[in-house]
């Protein structure tokens, strides 16, 4: 009944499943921030040329790249999957609406790199962005499962919103936390520490999230 909405689904599920890899991998990352020899990576910036650089320096060059390839390939996949979606259900266009905002937001945030207190404020609105279009997606889903009088499901995504913001909304507060206390100067170990702290509720947050989204692929199947 609703296949455009399935395909769709089917892709975002799979983008959420690589986001929960990349949040994984981010966590490690963090970690090793926190627990890499400062005074070996110091040495390593400042002799590239020579044999200095620790195993924890080469671990997070390794992080980083794999985080990159990891989120571009899930906003694809989740971008095409609100695409095809949005025939089915309004909820899913306002979703993409507020990706592609995301998106502008992101590229205005790079290009006023060089002023910190600004590029926080935009990374925040960046987050709040793809905060909503994760609700409208969530919404598309709930407003599907009325029509289908799919109950358990309606329920579990009404319950699950909730859940989602209150987690992200967390996982935002910290990562701000996080720049302000890096903008002051303060203990460098901190902002490491609310990293883990929003790493983790990021993926208590992708695992709710693709529970929901699993229970809407079989009911959108049948």
């Amino acid at each position: 009944m609703f296949k455009n909405a399935y395909e769709g689904i089917k892709k975002i599920f799979t983008a959420e499943i690589i986001m929960l890899i990349a949040s994984i991998v981010t966590f490690v990352g963090a970690i090793v921030t926190i627990t890499a020899d400062s005074n070996a990576v110091k040495d390593a910036l400042n002799n590239p040329n020579e044999a200095s650089i620790t195993a924890g320096v080469a671990i997070l060059g390794i992080v980083a790249i794999a985080f990159g390839i990891c989120a571009l390939v899930a906003f694809i996949l989740n971008l095409v999957g609100l695409v095809k979606a949005r025939k089915d259900d309004a909820n899913f266009n306002t979703a993409l609406m507020l990706t592609i905002a995301g998106i502008v937001v992101s590229i205005l945030s790079s290009i006023l790199s060089k002023n910190e207190n600004v590029v926080s404020f935009l990374n925040t609105g960046v987050e709040l962005a793809y905060l909503l279009a994760t609700m409208f997606i969530v919404y598309g889903i709930v407003s599907l499962a009325k029509q289908l009088k799919n109950t358990p499901v309606e329920t579990k995504g009404n319950r699950l919103l909730k859940i989602i913001v209150i987690v992200q909304g967390i996982g935002i507060g910290a990562r701000l936390l996080g720049a302000i206390f890096t903008v002051a100067k303060l203990n460098p170990v901190i902002p490491g520490i609310i990293g883990i702290i929003a790493a983790i509720l990021t993926v208590v947050y992708h695992l709710i999230y693709i529970s929901l989204l699993s229970d809407a692929k079989k009911m959108l199947a049948k």
